[in-house]
């Protein structure tokens, strides 16, 4: 190997693994990465995608301080973008760069990247897989905007030497946010309440059914009695949370409220994992105002408090712009202010964050 790249290599590793150490925001990753790269290579900007298994749009993450916004315009161009398929087919540490796959003649295979030199000025693109399981995937994104510096074999180089640090980092950040996601709905769902939770097994057989629970839930269902469940609250079980018969981790939480006069009652169920690896489905009824009220948030305009209150009842963002009458690109330019103010990444991890506030405040 180069003994040049070699040493730039080295120097990135140790900067890269000293920096990401400290980084108590997800958000920060981005700009922290590209800038220490951009020391070592010529590069203009990185970005983060991730998906969900339980939200099918992506998520990106880029340095906030880009004069464009990419989570917005990649939105547009995401479900054509032939070389981030090609990057989503690679096994954790490979990577691609835009010449290796994209022929220059078919227009399908050069849409995507060509709507993204237009609106972000980007002409040569790499992509590196880090982390992949059978349903989630977290990767990279390295892009430059002159025409004649494109990825070179030395390029190749320096990254096949950082990719075992990308793939280390991508697993950190899955397993961070899969304890955080359980230690967060454990303490939320427990602490300091008076009405006991249902609980369910994994097959979703009742481990826990308090009558004060169905108490309350008579209140919405004329149906309900000490001995069932009302039948729409076991379709939502059904066909809701568990389509296939059982729950799954890493999924959830789901909301379904029903209105009174001057009040709401708000089932709300989440799947936890016990240390004994163990999987349990906690259904909270809560019976509180017609609305969760986040105003206390005080870093939250008055806008991004509003769009907020619509993620407990389950309103996507095409349902939300309608109602606020915005766009619907306008919603999900809220809710990634409302991550960034909070700390968090992606819609399920901003509602936890603010439930959580909330309740720390209250």
């Amino acid at each position: 190997m180069n003994r040049k790249i070699s040493h730039k290599s080295a120097k990135a590793i140790i900067e890269i693994s000293s920096a990401t150490k400290q980084i108590q925001n997800f958000h920060e990753f981005p700009q922290v990465i590209e800038s220490i790269i951009s020391k070592h290579i010529p590069l203009d900007w990185i970005a983060m995608y991730s998906n969900s298994s339980s939200e099918k749009e992506m998520i990106t993450l880029t340095n906030p301080n880009l004069s464009f916004d990419w989570n917005e315009i990649y939105s547009q161009v995401g479900p054509y973008d032939y070389f981030g398929a090609c990057i989503q087919k690679l096994n954790p540490g490979e990577f691609l760069i835009n010449q290796d796959v994209i022929d220059p003649t078919i227009e399908e295979q050069c849409y995507s990247l060509d709507f993204a030199k237009k609106h972000t000025g980007t002409n040569h693109f790499m992509g590196l897989m880090g982390f992949k399981n059978r349903k989630q995937f977290h990767a990279y994104g390295f892009y430059r905007a002159d025409k004649k510096d494109s990825f070179t074999q030395e390029d190749k180089i320096f990254f096949s030497c950082l990719s075992s640090l990308f793939v280390s980092i991508s697993n950190t950040l899955f397993l961070y946010l899969q304890n955080d996601f359980m230690r967060a709905g454990i303490e939320y769902l427990m602490a300091g309440e008076s009405i006991k939770p249902l609980v369910f097994d994994k097959r979703l057989k009742p481990v826990e059914i308090p009558a004060v629970t169905l108490k309350i839930l008579s209140e919405v269902f004329d149906e309900t009695n000490y001995a069932k469940l009302p039948g729409e609250f076991i379709q939502w079980i059904n066909t809701t949370i568990a389509p296939r018969g059982y729950i799954e981790p890493n999924t959830g939480p789901w909301f379904l409220r029903r209105n009174l006069p001057g009040k709401m009652i708000l089932c709300q169920a989440y799947v936890i994992l016990t240390p004994d690896k163990r999987l349990y489905l906690l259904i909270k009824i809560k019976s509180k105002n017609s609305t969760i009220d986040f105003s206390m948030l005080k870093q939250l305009t008055n806008r991004e408090i509003e769009a907020l209150e619509y993620l407990p009842i389950g309103y996507t963002n095409k349902q939300i712009a309608k109602i606020m009458g915005i766009k619907e690109v306008s919603v999900k330019k809220l809710f990634k202010n409302i991550a960034l103010k909070l700390g968090a990444f992606g819609k399920t991890e901003t509602l936890y964050r603010a439930l959580l506030e909330k309740h720390l405040l209250e």
